[in-house]
């Protein structure tokens, strides 16, 4: 069964923290400083939860909110044939939810009039309803709000290994990141190559600004081989690493506010306050692998990863959703955005969607 790039290494972290029996229900962290406000989010989040697919390696391995009615999501799901009961081979690579419930679509990559097929997006980036990507291997469909139009697969795509995240500001400006070290930016004409400096897989991308200005950041994984990882600083063509001390193991998730404050995920979940500060610090370790990361603000943050885990950070203290939610499964996908929330992944033989909505 074909599974997720990063599968096979959150599968076998999950069973290392499993060992060390660390459980994370509803705590505080350690007692390093972190910005304070006079209020807390709430942890009072529902959840449920939507399977999707008959069998097969159905998963969906990206998601992206557009409103409070519309949001994507990205994979592979295998259906079974109505008259023969086998799993059709074609798959439907993109679900689309309009506020009740989820539709499923074959978008198709029109290569030339030979060849045609329904590529398996492992990413997704949105800037409206009308404006909306999804990423393969070596190739990008764009929603115009009418079709799904096929950009032209060029060289420095060709061969560029999964996409595993995107990020940017608009259709004009938007980086990819993948397996192999490799990393890309659009500028809505033209697909330039960058060199990452790394052979590591770069697991996330995020950026945000101060004053104009952006700051972009991604995190990456040494794949089977080790525990080694690297945060990478991306600065026009220019990149560079920046200390992950003393963190000693994989990085898979980024989300921060520039200069205020830096989260990132992958063994437990650790953060800054200043990027220039020596040491990352720890602020809390869930019972499995923390893969996911997404927030509205420091104070109001979600993590999810392996082992159906889902967690949130109010400001003041962490809430773990697991016996909530009552599923096991890998996360490979998750967005908030105000009281909203979905994450996507995957357990045996089905895809998973949960959605959180807060009262």
């Amino acid at each position: 069964m074909k599974t997720h790039p990063l599968a096979h290494c959150l599968f076998l972290c999950a069973l290392m923290l499993l060992f060390w029996g660390v459980s994370c229900k509803e705590v505080t962290g350690p007692g390093e400083e972190l910005p304070q406000t006079p209020d807390t989010t709430s942890h009072d989040w529902q959840w449920t939860i939507t399977t999707l697919g008959d069998g097969g390696s159905s998963a969906l391995y990206d998601v992206a909110i557009i409103n409070d009615s519309l949001a994507y999501a990205v994979g592979e799901i295998y259906l079974r044939d109505s008259i023969t009961g086998q799993l059709d081979p074609i798959k439907y690579n993109v679900a689309k939810w309009d506020g009740k419930g989820w539709t499923l679509q074959r978008v198709f990559y029109v290569a030339s009039r030979d060849n045609i097929s329904a590529p398996v997006f492992r990413s997704i980036l949105a800037f409206g309803e009308n404006d909306v990507w999804a990423f393969s291997a070596d190739v990008a469909n764009r929603w115009n709000g009418a079709e799904w139009i096929s950009t032209f697969n060029s060289p420095v795509m060709f061969g560029f290994g999964w996409i595993n995240k995107a990020w940017g500001t608009s259709s004009s400006n938007f980086y990819v990141v993948g397996n192999n070290g490799n990393l890309a930016h659009y500028d809505g004409s033209v697909w330039r190559r960058l060199n990452s400096g790394t052979g590591f897989h770069i697991a996330d991308i995020y950026g945000d600004s101060s004053n104009g200005s952006y700051e972009i950041l991604a995190v990456a994984l040494n794949g089977f081989n080790s525990y080694d990882r690297l945060i990478l600083s991306i600065k026009g063509s220019k990149v560079d690493s920046i200390p992950a001390f003393p963190i000693q193991y994989e990085l898979t998730g980024i989300w921060f506010q520039k200069d205020k404050h830096y989260w990132i995920t992958g063994a437990g979940v650790h953060h800054k306050n200043k990027l220039e500060e020596l040491a990352w610090k720890e602020r809390t370790r869930g019972s499995y692998f923390t893969s996911q990361i997404h927030a509205n603000n420091w104070n109001d943050i979600l993590t999810a990863g392996s082992g159906g885990e889902v967690m949130h950070y109010n400001g003041s203290t962490w809430k773990n959703y697991e016996a909530q939610i009552g599923l096991y499964g890998n996360y490979y996908g998750l967005r908030m955005k105000g009281e909203l929330a979905i994450g996507v992944g995957q357990m045996p033989v089905k895809a998973i969607i949960l959605i959180g909505k807060r009262k």
